[in-house]
């Protein structure tokens, strides 16, 4: 199964902040990655661009503004932040499945 990057396992409401900044493109990849070790989460800049490339497939999937996600509260934030675990975990379950339906050759 595939690594869980660092940021996926933030709070969410450290989570919803990342999102923010992308977003807002005010902040670079750097100061996103050096503002969250400054609070202690150990991260790198290759997982934010990871997250934030994510993130953009993402608002493009289901068809988020990014200019207009940038302004608005955090309550639309957290419905999107919700979707869009909702959809990471729709990709783990399929991703079991498949990968239970592939007959194991290691053991034969």
């Amino acid at each position: 199964m595939p690594k869980i990057s660092t940021i996926h396992k933030l709070p969410l409401d450290i989570k919803i902040e990342v999102k923010r900044r992308l977003r807002s493109q005010q902040f670079s990849q750097m100061d996103i990655t050096s503002w969250l070790n400054g609070l202690g989460y150990d991260t790198t800049k290759s997982a934010v661009n990871r997250y934030a490339m994510n993130l953009k497939v993402d608002d493009k999937t289901i068809g988020v503004d990014r200019e207009i996600m940038a302004v608005k509260g955090a309550d639309i934030v957290a419905l999107f932040e919700e979707l869009a675990g909702l959809k990471a975990r729709e990709t783990e379950i399929l991703m079991q499945i498949r990968m239970s339906m592939v007959p194991n050759t290691l053991g034969s």
